[in-house]
């Protein structure tokens, strides 16, 4: 009889755990949401570190086209450059999210669907990848890509609170040397979308 109720004690337990599991399921979803939630601060130093190595890029891209001083007198600076600035104060994640649609378009907008295949996930870096092969762009242009896109990808999982505002800005620098020499390079003006002006008009 004694051995019975130890087994029945051991057998007991597991049961218990279940309960009180499914019992108190809503907390421990908290509880461990909280816990493998990214830490704003380290959200912050990963993209911090990760567009240093694209600014680095950036500037040797932009050599061959008279370099910052130059971009920033464009037309594509200073189309795009204040609505983009106005929503990263409001909004950075959303500054980084809407200036990756903008970039996209940019490369989508230079070529034609007979030069290369402009559907799809990838469309984009294949554009990128193609011009860099044919020498037509600067091959930094495609590590700024690639930067950016993972930058986005990192906005797009994580709060507004976790990305600092000057990140976004500098996100947006970023994107409007890429579309500078994109331009330069191809001889062709980007369509400048209204993605900041419809944010604050809604």
């Amino acid at each position: 009889m004694k051995y019975l109720i130890e087994i029945l004690n051991i057998l007991a337990w597991p049961g218990a755990l279940v309960l009180l599991g499914y019992l108190f399921r809503k907390e421990l979803n908290e509880a461990v949401l909280i816990h493998f939630r990214p830490q704003p601060q380290k959200i912050a130093y990963r993209i911090s570190s990760t567009l240093s190595v694209a600014e680095e890029a950036s500037i040797k891209m932009m050599q061959p086209y008279g370099g910052i001083s130059d971009m920033h007198k464009s037309e594509i600076y200073t189309d795009s450059h204040d609505s983009l600035e106005r929503l990263a104060k409001k909004s950075p994640r959303a500054a980084i999210l809407e200036t990756w649609v903008e970039l996209e378009q940019t490369i989508l907008d230079m070529v034609s669907d007979s030069e290369v295949v402009t559907r799809g996930p990838r469309a984009c870096r294949r554009v990128i990848e193609k011009l860099v092969e044919s020498k037509k762009i600067p091959e930094e242009v495609f590590l700024v890509y690639q930067t950016l896109r993972e930058v986005r990808n990192k906005a797009t999982y994580v709060p507004d609170y976790s990305i600092e505002k000057s990140d976004a800005e500098r996100y947006i620098e970023l994107y409007l040397a890429s579309a500078y020499v994109l331009s330069q390079s191809m001889g062709f003006k980007p369509v400048v979308s209204s993605i900041g002006k419809t944010f604050f008009d809604q």
